[in-house]
């Protein structure tokens, strides 16, 4: 049998034909693929650590601070015991409020010894925006 478009358009009318041949349309599109979640941000790198002018020629100092602490690291290479005094202030929002909370530790290194100082600031609300060492003086 053949078919015919020109006549089969004027015994069915054009809506019914194209209606017809619309059911043989394109094949149905794949399903699509699971969408994969987004990848997680990599983790932040801890911060630099900076030099410490310690007041001391033959002590040496590095400190790093981040969330809320800061952690000095100190080299004697004195012939002496020394004890170095250390300072820091954490700034914390609370509400509408910014709050310093300042921290002072000593701690006394014995000749030719290296050692670490942790001072930890508190939040006693709100959330810590920035620690920073403030001074240090080794003695």
């Amino acid at each position: 049998m053949r078919f015919d478009i020109c006549k089969a358009s004027a015994l069915l009318g054009p809506g019914v034909l194209v209606a017809l041949l619309g059911c043989a349309g394109a094949p149905a599109p794949p399903p699509a693929a699971p969408i994969a979640p987004a990848p997680s941000p990599p983790p932040a790198a801890p911060p630099a650590k900076e030099p410490l002018e310690t007041g001391n020629a033959c002590v040496e100092g590095e400190s790093q601070c981040d969330g809320g602490e800061c952690v000095l690291s100190i080299k004697n290479e004195c012939e002496q015991a020394i004890s170095c005094d250390a300072t820091m202030t954490t700034t914390c929002r609370s509400g509408t409020e910014m709050i310093e909370a300042a921290r002072r530790k000593r701690v006394t290194f014995a000749s030719k010894t290296a050692g670490e100082i942790r001072l930890v600031g508190d939040c006693a609300s709100g959330t810590i925006l920035r620690t920073a060492m403030k001074s240090i003086a080794c003695k």
